[in-house]
């Protein structure tokens, strides 16, 4: 008789632990960044899906269609699915990141100097409401004081304790348990958070010019420093994979998936505009030589941070209502446009893709009489 005997192997070491866990094969060089790149942004990886899944082979279809009849090519039918289907992803993808884009530039200055919030920022609706979680955890764990690095320092920390392989589901705290001090992401990520310079550049003062500028330049700075630290990329070397799984704490038993590097870029927008910028509002005195060290008292940051944290999210629901019925109006209108553009080409309101045929199946009108055809003279009454 053989006993079937679950293998479990604990590894001891980091460095068999990372090469368990190293994806087996992995793409080198400038490629693998762009696929990085790709995977991070939604709008992108939405776009690169539907031109290799709809819009290329739709229009090799119709470019082919009827050929033998025709002796050639299907250009007029190739041409009006190229121009359907990327018109169509254009308005679908494009066109409501730009109207948010806009509607957020656009309150920019109101807001900022009202409420102190970035509203060209994108933090998406999932991870904003875990890190409220999070925060409300540390806010109402019995402390009356902190300093903001301290706070700061506390939410990422609770975050990626939290944060875990889906495929594995080990969380990253205890991956590296075996790993020395200078080497986990945690305690990478606590001081790029806690660093003076950081939090300083994200001090953006009520009433200055160019606020716009100010937030451009911060992005791109935090961008640039988080690529050299390269945090996401350890993660996703220790996980295997290029998603995080986010919980709310203990009691949250499904969470939520991430991509690694917007988890990343989203908990150091949170620290900035909801952690920062209402604590300094609360603090009493701030050395401007040292911003970090500032202490504030957590009832009334608690106080602001609630009322910041309304205003976000009330101004995140208007940009995605405002891009979502802008975008449904574009596409209701679209299928006119694309009749005009048509009718411009070839002439007539016939479908290219029956040219070259003959009798009733030339003529789709006198069968379907669908709405998006002009029927016959003959046909009227």
């Amino acid at each position: 008789m053989i006993n079937t005997v679950k293998n479990t192997t604990y590894y001891r070491s980091k460095t068999d632990l990372r090469e368990k866990n190293t994806p087996q094969p992995s793409f080198k060089g400038g490629f693998n960044n762009v696929l990085g790149n790709i995977e991070s942004n939604p709008v992108l990886s939405l776009v690169i899906i539907d031109l290799f899944g709809m819009i290329i082979p739709r229009s090799i279809i119709d470019l082919k269609r009827n050929k033998e009849e025709l002796g050639h090519l299907n250009w007029d039918a190739g041409r009006e699915t190229i121009l359907r289907e990327g018109v169509t992803s254009f308005l679908l993808f494009f066109t409501s990141g730009l109207i948010a884009t806009g509607l957020g530039n656009l309150f920019l200055k109101h807001r900022f100097k009202d409420e102190g919030i970035n509203t060209r920022a994108f933090i998406d609706f999932k991870t904003l409401e875990s890190s409220k979680e999070h925060l409300d955890k540390i806010i109402e764990s019995g402390q009356s004081e902190i300093s903001i690095k301290d706070l700061r320092q506390k939410y990422i920390e609770s975050m990626l304790e939290d944060a875990s392989s889906s495929m594995q589901g080990e969380s990253l705290s205890k991956l590296e348990e075996s790993f020395d001090t200078d080497d986990k992401i945690i305690t990478k990520f606590k001081e790029y958070v806690g660093k003076e310079e950081h939090i300083k550049l994200a001090d953006i003062k009520q009433g200055q010019k160019d606020i716009k500028k100010q937030f451009k330049r911060l992005e791109l700075h935090h961008e640039l420093e988080l690529k050299e630290l390269d945090i996401a990329g350890k993660i996703k070397k220790l996980f295997g994979e290029s998603k995080i799984n986010i919980k709310n704490g203990i009691n949250d038993k499904k969470g939520f998936s991430i991509c690694v590097d917007n988890f990343i870029k989203n908990t150091v927008i949170f620290a900035d505009d909801l952690i920062l910028r209402p604590a300094l509002k609360v603090a009493n005195k701030t050395n401007p030589d040292n911003i970090g060290d500032t202490k504030i008292n957590l009832k009334e940051f608690n106080k602001k941070f609630s009322e910041t944290f309304e205003h976000l999210r009330k101004f995140k629901t208007l940009k995605l209502y405002t891009a979502f019925f802008t975008t449904l109006a574009l596409l209701i209108a679209f299928p006119r446009f694309n009749m005009w553009v048509s009718r411009k080409f070839t002439g007539n309101d016939e479908f290219p893709g029956v040219k070259g045929l003959s009798g009733d199946i030339a003529n789709p009108q006198k069968k379907s009489g669908l709405f998006l055809f002009k029927k016959p003279e003959e046909n009227r009454l």
